[in-house]
């Protein structure tokens, strides 16, 4: 893809690390990610960069181009089997929605949509002139992470409908009619002209019932009414499942499949006062019970690279003002072991596979996969009783650098594609 600068300062995939970053933790704002881009979380990771620069950058690239490369990435990925995923059967799941992204009180393009809001101006009610921007996106929603396909702007006198109907016929012209195979959709897209148009693409929909079809709603609280047809429940999560095979619906003229859920999740959430902010939190969690083991676990805070050692109680989490934890969780398994992987990807499975240990070898071997020229670790834990030999890298020695805490790291450069990597121990 082009560059759409004449001569940038900051190389082309600085501003998208940063905008990518940003998204995933996510932040809405240029000016609040510039200050995590100067003091904050990505200050070590990407250096300083301002908003100006990062919208200059951005607006100079042809909007075409991105979608364009952002379906050669999607097409990538399916011809790899990334996309596969034993949850949905093999099938790839697609979710449509709409959101609004920005609104001001002073027009910033010949696009925005207009709305006339109330609102409270010193103390008095005043009706303005609002102008505000909405797009629609479509995103995988069967992988382990969400991947987006595309997005649309909706344009002035559009409904959010129309907007992604032509979002979809786009996606049908890039990526072709058997690309994805389930569609998801809100209550809002239940609709006569969309469902009709969603069957013609020869998609399967799955759209959800709310109180915008009172007779539908009405008739699948009717049928669902009785005890769930529940699946055997699965720690620590239970799920609940009503499924009514054949209910005549309005919208589509014709009998329908109504399948009702309720997920019943233990999750050990932080909560977070409007007082606290600016405030060093503090938070203890107890990691074997989130695991449900009775092992000892190894803690690692995968984002600032901090080891918190082998543990079966309780920890203690401190979290700084305009910081993130993540912590990286796994049982003990009493010889040496992969605790974390700097890069995203990898942490989330997809750059690191095929790890298995011998015991009469002492060998630790596994495949990994980075970007091309970009440079990551894996972090190893060695419990007493071992000590690292040496390391192979695609038939390479390469050098193991020592950690406090039984840690040992591994240097990799990514290639494009997984290496292989052994680690022998005596």
């Amino acid at each position: 893809m082009p560059e759409g600068r004449q001569s940038p300062r900051h190389p082309r995939k600085k501003v998208w690390d940063a905008v990518f970053l940003g998204a995933a933790m996510p932040i809405s704002k240029l000016h609040r990610l510039e200050a995590e881009c100067r003091q904050g979380v990505l200050a070590a990771r990407l250096g300083a960069l301002s908003e100006g620069t990062m919208g200059y950058a951005l607006q100079r690239q042809e909007p075409a181009q991105v979608f364009a490369l952002g379906c050669g990435v999607a097409r990538r990925l399916k011809r790899n089997g990334l996309l596969r995923s034993e949850g949905t059967r093999g099938r790839i799941v697609v979710a449509v929605d709409g959101i609004e992204i920005c609104s001001s009180f002073v027009r910033c393009c010949d696009t925005c949509m207009e709305r006339k809001v109330k609102h409270q101006v010193d103390g008095q009610l005043r009706q303005d002139l609002q102008y505000y921007h909405r797009i629609v996106a479509v995103v995988v929603v069967s992988t382990p992470f969400p991947i987006p396909l595309g997005i649309r702007f909706q344009k002035p006198g559009e409904t959010e409908v129309a907007c992604a109907l032509a979002l979809l016929r786009e996606l049908d012209e890039q990526l072709g009619c058997r690309f994805f195979d389930v569609l998801v959709a809100d209550a809002l897209y239940l609709q006569r002209g969309f469902v009709k148009e969603v069957e013609a693409l020869r998609r399967e929909g799955v759209i959800s019932l709310k109180e915008n079809q009172p007779e539908l709603r009405a008739e699948a609280q009717r049928l669902t009414d009785g005890p769930p047809q529940t699946p055997p429940a699965t720690p620590p999560e239970e799920v609940q499942v009503w499924h009514a095979p054949e209910v005549y619906c309005p919208v589509a003229d014709r009998s329908v499949r109504v399948v009702k859920t309720v997920r019943i999740q233990k999750r050990n959430r932080l909560p977070v006062r409007s007082e606290d902010c600016g405030k060093m939190l503090t938070h203890r969690v107890n990691p074997a019970q989130i695991m449900q083991s009775k092992k000892k676990v190894l803690v690692y805070d995968f984002w600032n690279d901090l080891f918190m050692g082998e543990t079966e109680d309780e920890v203690t989490i401190a979290v700084p003002p305009r910081n993130v934890r993540s912590l990286c969780i796994v049982e003990t398994a009493g010889v040496p072991q992969v605790l974390e992987v700097s890069d995203y990807l990898p942490q989330m499975g997809y750059g690191l596979s095929e790890v298995s240990w011998s015991e009469g070898g002492r060998t630790l071997r596994g495949q990994s996969a980075g970007a091309s020229g970009d440079s990551y670790h894996i972090v190893f834990y060695v419990p007493t009783g071992y000590e690292p030999d040496r390391a192979i890298v695609d038939t390479k020695e390469t050098p193991l650098v020592k950690q406090p805490k039984n840690l040992w790291v591994l240097p990799l450069t990514g290639k494009g594609k997984p290496v292989e990597w052994s680690v022998h121990f005596r």
